[in-house]
């Protein structure tokens, strides 16, 4: 089991964006999957002014469009690790 936590941060550098285009199905649309590695620091709780490294996943297969993460983005990261219960 993992036990989850939110916590509140501001983006603060974008270190890599990689894109991978998957092979088009029929007529439909071609899939691109996203990764967005990226420095933030907490904003509040017991790791306030702390700096970890974060990834955002984006892919476009539902149609949903997503917001890539800037500088200077305010955002919730969720973080766990594994407990024995």
């Amino acid at each position: 089991m993992v036990d989850e936590e939110f916590a509140q941060a501001e983006v603060t550098k974008i270190l890599s964006v990689k894109e991978q285009k998957l092979p088009q199905v029929d007529d439909e649309k071609p899939v691109v999957n996203k990764e967005i590695k990226a420095k933030a620091r907490f904003t509040g709780g017991n790791q306030k002014g702390d700096e970890v490294k974060i990834i955002q996943y984006i892919d476009n297969m539902y149609g949903v469009s997503h917001k890539e993460i800037e500088k200077g983005d305010k955002v919730i990261l969720t973080y766990g690790q594994k407990s024995e219960r």
